[in-house]
């Protein structure tokens, strides 16, 4: 079976953080968007600058597991929880 998996980002900075903070949060964002990069199939399905997000859809378990832990959320779970 095959699932179809949602990866969100939602910028956030916080005013009050010291240039080290902001530079270790710029970071730790580029590489988690190298990663994105690399995923075959991958499709934005949002581009609002506030909420991007995108979707796979796969039924392999080592991908969906290497997915989940890059921050990818199972959006029939998520529909389940929000419903």
């Amino acid at each position: 079976m095959s699932k179809i998996l949602e990866f969100s980002f939602v910028p956030k900075f916080q005013m009050g953080e010291t240039l080290d903070e902001l530079e270790a949060t710029c970071k730790f964002y580029g590489l988690r968007f190298k990663k994105l990069q690399s995923i075959k199939g991958l499709e934005q399905v949002s581009t609002d600058p506030s909420n991007l997000c995108w979707q796979i859809e796969t039924n392999d378990p080592d991908e969906i597991k290497t997915l989940k832990e890059i921050g990818f959320r199972d959006t029939e779970h998520e529909e389940v929880i929000n419903g």
